[in-house]
């Protein structure tokens, strides 16, 4: 081959592979924001279910289903703010009432 054609099939070839390698790049992001997202509602919905757990058994026995108020905050929280934002609130609440002495400062 002569003339312009190798010139203009290498150029080709290789913006061919610069999208190629951008659109894999953007579908590896994708994947991981997904995967971090699916990881956030997964603690969520442990949280929530967490805090829900005694009501099955408190309705089937004919008892009052009793959520203690640290709990209703928490559960509260969760259902006003569904982002990620949400989350941060709902495990500051859960700190805030843990007794001092359980609560790792990093001061050792």
């Amino acid at each position: 081959m002569t003339g312009p054609w190798p010139a203009l099939l290498t150029i080709a070839v290789a913006a061919g592979l610069s999208v190629l390698l951008a659109l894999w790049c953007d579908a590896r992001r994708h994947v991981e924001r997904e995967r971090a997202e699916n990881l956030r509602l997964r603690a969520r919905l442990a949280t929530i279910t967490g805090i829900l757990a005694p009501l099955p058994d408190a309705v089937r026995a004919g008892r009052a289903a009793v959520i203690p108020p640290n709990d209703l905050a928490v559960l509260a929280l969760l259902v006003e703010q569904e982002g990620p934002d949400g989350d941060e609130i709902a495990a500051l609440e859960v700190l805030l009432h843990r007794p001092p002495g359980t609560l790792d400062t990093g001061n050792k």
